[in-house]
């Protein structure tokens, strides 16, 4: 594909920052139609080729009670045509989630009272069943540090409430921003969502549970929408700093075997028997050669990546896959792009965490900005992947399917095959993605419980889990 090609295309999704005349004329010219909604998230309308219809995205990447229930309405408007899309069998809408955006959006695909107001939901990198995704204080201490950051009173719960709701978005990015460029600040700026007995009535692994003998409300809502899920081959790079604290770069970082047995292990499961603990010891050493740092860094990413991304996501796969007639679809992106939002050591094999932004968005974000990147210009095979992702995401928003004639068919996730699109220079089919990994983990979860008579417990991400002395 030619880059003049492909700059029409990079429009057809466009990131949260802006949307001008021009971006929604080339989008028009493609098929799709962009609108910035609010701050942080963007709306993308998609018509039918064949005239059937459109599809709307709703693109989250916030996080916390409130912005979740703003989902909560059945009108889109449409800033660029002044008008509203009142949702009927001719509008079909899409919410996509990153990350905490995708624990968002797989809540919302969880809450039956949304029937109606969407069908497809895509989930980058991120599960409802997350295990510490829910947290107890209804995210008092969040909320309080946020309004610190805005030079607000937080001499009790009242202010602080009112000065962040009547904060403009100028402030609120520079708070958020400032918070960014400090992980210390940014695991006190965390805000998740709480069992609320409203939007969230209990945790999402109890409704896991619970459908292994009976269709809760909730799964049976899951499983009335078409999903794309997907996975990143690497995600636990994005938690190197715990091993030497926040750097410019882990191209050095080499990391003990006595480091990773009895402060990594131990720090991300707290609660867990020393017995089953060995278990997972056990399981993450690489045996060709177990006190090689560089094969000891390596099993902790692997560790990472499975603790909180790659099991909770294959669960939501396969939660969602065991209806009568799922629309579900799951990839794993894998290619080792020039370029990345969350630093990377030279010596990852696959892909971080959010490395499938920029392909998907079509590179156009501000770099600069978000990665602190300069003049950055994807190499030709990375802009023709980036269009195969916008074509697969804008088809699933169109029909609830997202492929087309003429490349790798992406076959359905179902419980028996259990098929899954890898995404890199070249697509492929793969099956069982992660299936031993979720084998494991769910076994020492109930091992655990055995043993202790309590769920195992991963850390909280509230407090800061590594030395920087």
């Amino acid at each position: 594909m030619s880059r003049t090609r492909n700059q029409k295309a990079r429009q057809v999704m466009q990131s949260w920052y802006s949307s001008t005349a021009e971006a929604t004329i080339l989008a028009r010219e493609i098929g799709t139609l962009p609108i910035v909604w609010r701050p942080l998230v963007t709306l993308l309308s998609s018509r039918s080729t064949t005239g059937s219809g459109y599809g709307v995205f709703l693109i989250s990447m916030m996080k916390g009670r409130k912005e979740i229930w703003d989902y909560g309405t059945n009108q889109w408007h449409l800033d660029g045509y002044k008008n509203t899309l009142v949702l009927s069998e001719e509008i079909r809408v899409t919410i996509f989630g990153k990350s905490a955006g995708a624990v968002s959006v797989g809540l919302h695909s969880l809450h039956p009272e949304n029937k109606g107001l969407f069908t497809n939901v895509i989930s980058e990198s991120g599960s409802p069943s997350f295990t510490h995704v829910f947290q107890t204080d209804n995210n008092i201490q969040a909320a309080t540090f946020l309004a610190e950051l805005l030079n607000c009173s937080t001499d009790n719960p009242d202010p602080v409430y009112e000065c962040i709701k009547n904060s403009d978005s100028a402030a609120m990015l520079d708070a958020f921003k400032s918070a960014l460029n400090d992980p210390a600040k940014l695991w006190q700026i965390v805000f998740t969502p709480t069992v609320d007995n409203d939007f969230v009535k209990q945790p999402p692994l109890d409704l896991i549970n619970l459908a292994k003998t009976t269709v809760p409300p909730e799964v049976e809502f899951l499983r009335s929408l078409n999903l794309i899920n997907g996975l990143n081959g690497a995600e636990g790079a994005m938690w190197l700093f715990m091993v030497e604290g926040p750097k410019d770069n882990y191209d050095d970082l080499l990391l003990s075997k006595e480091d990773m047995d009895n402060r990594i292990i131990p720090t991300v499961l707290p609660t867990a028997p020393e017995l089953l603990k060995s278990l997972v010891r056990s399981r993450y050493t690489d045996w060709r050669n177990p006190n090689d740092p560089k094969l000891v860094r390596k099993q902790f990413v692997k560790l990472l990546g499975d603790l909180y991304f790659n099991v909770p996501g294959i669960e939501f796969s396969r939660l969602h896959a065991n209806g009568s007639n799922p629309g579900s679809y799951m990839y794993r992106f894998t290619p080792l792009v020039e370029q990345h939002f969350v630093r990377t050591p030279a010596w990852s094999e696959s892909a971080n965490h959010a490395d499938e932004l920029g392909p998907v968005f079509g590179y156009n974000f501000d770099y600069e900005w978000a990665a602190d990147m300069k003049g950055y210009t994807p190499p030709d095979w990375e802009l023709n992947m980036s269009e195969r992702m916008m074509v697969s995401w804008t088809n699933f928003a169109k029909t609830g399917n997202p492929n087309r004639e003429g490349e790798t068919q992406w076959p359905k996730y179902s419980i028996d095959d259990e098929y899954y699109l890898n995404i890199d220079k070249e697509d492929t089919v793969g099956q069982f993605l992660h299936a031993a990994d979720m084998n494991f983990w769910r076994e020492i979860e109930l091992k655990s419980a055995k043993v202790k008579g309590t769920p195992l417990i991963i850390f909280d991400m509230t407090e800061i889990p590594f030395e920087t002395g």
